[in-house]
């Protein structure tokens, strides 16, 4: 590792970032650097940016300008920084399961007796929890009803609803492993999120549900429309979900684009 690379390392382990944001971050200096060896110039920052955006979309462009922007800070060249690009946030969701969907999909796992999977879909759908935390819940969150975790660089509490606790009590107690989830390979580990995901997958195909509509983050969004649809509360469903901003909230909130019609047609009476 040579001074550049523990530029970043000092800088994460004094913020004690998550490991994949070091992973992310090294990457895009290594990539910048294989490009332009050691100069750091605005006039390589601007050129970095330029192909970036011919070969990646927008938010892919971000992500890789993003480390070497911080790398400007910390070798106190913040005026070679460049400007991230502007991304119009979407005016609706399309890849969010819905009501419909996940009540028959609850219906069909009770149906075939498959509890595994009924209680995975009952957890990333009740928590709000990100894939990388739902994985993690041990029968010891499952006892204080609520899960206490070290998620993108803070201490962040999700809680496990009560009536949900009650019900799955029974399942888990069959379930020899401190996860709630573990891994069918090894009980000591807990389920991958490669493995959700593959999971959701098998499901999609054998109950004829959309597959853009399963995958993991679908149900901590389709948490988020819902809670907002209860609460009316978007400052609580923040806090539930464990993000910094609102703004971020607002892009979970986002109804589909036939919800959107819907509610213009009942609306206009004039």
């Amino acid at each position: 590792m040579d001074k550049y690379e523990q530029l970043f390392e000092n800088y994460f382990e004094e913020r004690e970032l998550a490991e994949n944001t070091r992973k992310q971050y090294l990457l895009g200096l290594k990539k910048f650097r294989n490009r332009f060896g050691k100069d750091f110039s605005k006039q390589n920052m601007m050129i970095w940016k330029n192909e970036l955006k011919k070969e990646y979309a927008p938010k892919t462009v971000n992500i890789r300008l993003q480390p070497m922007n911080l790398f400007m800070d910390l070798i106190n060249q913040p005026r070679n920084k460049v400007k991230l690009l502007k991304i119009q946030q979407p005016t609706s969701v399309e890849n969010v399961i819905t009501r419909e969907e996940y009540d028959y999909l609850c219906q069909k796992l009770v149906e075939d007796k498959n509890e595994k999977m009924y209680w995975r879909i009952q957890f990333i759908a009740k928590t709000g929890a990100r894939v990388s935390e739902f994985i993690r819940f041990t029968k010891n969150d499952l006892k204080n009803g609520e899960a206490v975790m070290w998620s993108k660089g803070k201490m962040r509490t999700i809680y496990i609803p009560e009536q949900l606790v009650k019900d799955s009590a029974e399942y888990f107690k069959n379930v020899d492993s401190e996860w709630l989830f573990p891994s069918p390979y090894n009980a000591n580990n807990h389920i991958t999120s490669r493995g959700v995901a593959s999971s959701l997958h098998y499901l999609a195909n054998k109950y004829n549900i959309r597959e853009e509509a399963m995958h993991p983050h679908s149900f901590r969004h389709f948490f988020a429309v819902n809670m907002m649809k209860k609460t009316k509360d978007i400052s609580l469903v923040s806090d539930l979900l464990g993000h910094a901003s609102l703004a971020t909230t607002q892009i979970y909130t986002r109804i589909s684009k036939k919800e959107q019609q819907s509610h213009m047609n009942k609306a206009i009476d004039w």
